[in-house]
């Protein structure tokens, strides 16, 4: 299995950038707390319903993707598409190449289990990351709230055709 202190820290870090304008500073502490620590990363990564991949150079863990069955509402009901569930890199990898791996190697699954689409969702705050998505061929296919506590940011539902 995975070593899951790396692949938490990442997601722990990142998670707070990208959302830090969405969430109370307190729901924010509270869900990267619950969310990413090392049992809860060691859970989902035996989780047979999740198939995860990790971008490495040197023994070092420079990001990391999640991908399964979708949970998003409006799309739970498709059987031919699969949800990327997080997407974390480290923040001096960003640009050069690390995500788009990444990418391409859940989009390859995807294709080899016969899937029709891919699905996720992104804070709308997160253009970074939105343009990322679009640049990989998702387009942006609804909203979804997000709700942590006392916080409920609404993010976009992006689907990319496979």
């Amino acid at each position: 299995m995975m070593d899951a202190d790396p692949i938490a820290a990442i997601c722990h870090r990142q998670f707070q950038i990208a959302h830090k304008e969405a969430l109370a500073p307190d729901d924010l502490v509270y869900y990267v707390d619950k969310t990413f620590n090392k049992a809860a990363i060691e859970a989902n990564l035996s989780n047979p319903e999740t198939i995860h991949f990790v971008a490495t150079e040197d023994n070092e863990i420079l990001g990391c993707i999640n991908i399964g069955k979708v949970h998003l509402q409006q799309v739970s009901h498709i059987e031919s598409a699969m949800e990327i569930t997080c997407l974390y890199i480290k923040p001096e990898y960003i640009g050069k190449g690390v995500a788009y791996a990444l990418m391409e190697k859940v989009k390859s699954l995807a294709i080899s289990n016969q899937k029709e689409s891919l699905w996720l969702h992104v804070y709308k705050g997160n253009e970074k990351a939105i343009q990322f998505y679009e640049k990989c061929g998702f387009n942006i296919a609804g909203e979804q709230e997000f709700p942590v506590r006392e916080s409920c940011p609404v993010g976009w539902v992006m689907m990319c055709k496979l």
